[in-house]
């Protein structure tokens, strides 16, 4: 089963427990949720370039992209390395399909 990659729009109460959580960033206003692979958090500009790239190049494990301004978050960590998680996940379930 294929996952989407969502861009979340954040509320402010989100803004603000997302800024809390990682107090190197000033600025955050959406995140990229990656299924169980992980989250980024970011401005619109940052979460969108991933967004549009991720949904497209990793096709063994998203079938694409969508939108969401009411999504629930677990965490407002950041998943560190999540492009590296992403494509080794790609790559087994390539190994793994028909």
């Amino acid at each position: 089963m294929h996952d989407k990659v969502i861009l979340v729009a954040l509320n402010d109460e989100q803004k603000a427990e997302a800024v809390e959580a990682q107090s190197s960033r000033k600025k955050i206003t959406h995140a990229v949720v990656c299924g169980d692979y992980g989250t980024i958090f970011g401005t619109e500009k940052y979460c969108l370039k991933y967004f549009h790239a991720w949904s497209s190049i990793f096709p063994n494990i998203f079938s694409g992209g969508e939108f969401s301004d009411s999504f629930q978050f677990g965490s407002y960590q950041p998943t560190y390395e999540l492009v590296n998680i992403l494509m080794v996940a790609n790559d087994e379930a390539k190994k793994s399909s028909p």
